[in-house]
């Protein structure tokens, strides 16, 4: 996962965020919370009912089934694609791959996000622009600007 995503994170069984993950952090909050992640629902990100409800269906509906010979079955790898929110409101449209894994008896998710950006830039919301406090002056004996014509 960390060589095609962005973002790979580790969720519990309950589908929350079970280790710090850095990248996640500061893809969704942009470095401005505070918070840390762990314990958040990843799909609390996720502004779309139907992401919500896809996400958690996927990662969740094989839990627990068992086959026709009374084996337990495997959620296999996947992908999808969800909308996340960042900390200003920007929708961001990712793709998410995931895979599972017993760890000491505990069911453990490894997702990994990847940006699909299809907004234009133009369009995102972004920090307020700073006022500049440097101005630069010239000074009364500098000589004029090239090309400049003398007075």
């Amino acid at each position: 996962l960390n060589l095609m995503c962005d973002v790979v994170a580790e969720l519990d069984q309950d589908l929350c965020i079970a280790e710090e993950s850095p990248q996640l952090s500061a893809l969704l909050t942009l470095g401005g919370r505070t918070k840390k992640l762990v314990g958040s629902r990843l799909q609390d990100f996720m502004p779309s009912a139907e992401d919500k409800q896809l996400f958690e269906q996927r990662l969740l509906e094989q839990i627990g089934d068992k086959n026709a010979d009374g084996n337990q079955v495997d959620l296999l790898p996947g992908a999808l694609p969800v909308r996340m929110l960042d900390s200003l409101g920007n929708t961001l449209s990712m793709d998410l791959f995931y895979a599972q894994c017993i760890c000491l008896g505990q069911r453990r998710f490894f997702i990994g996000l990847r940006e699909e950006s299809n907004e234009p830039i133009s369009r995102l919301k972004g920090f307020p622009r700073r006022k500049k406090t440097h101005r630069c002056r010239r000074l009364a004996s500098a000589s004029p600007p090239r090309g400049a014509q003398p007075a």
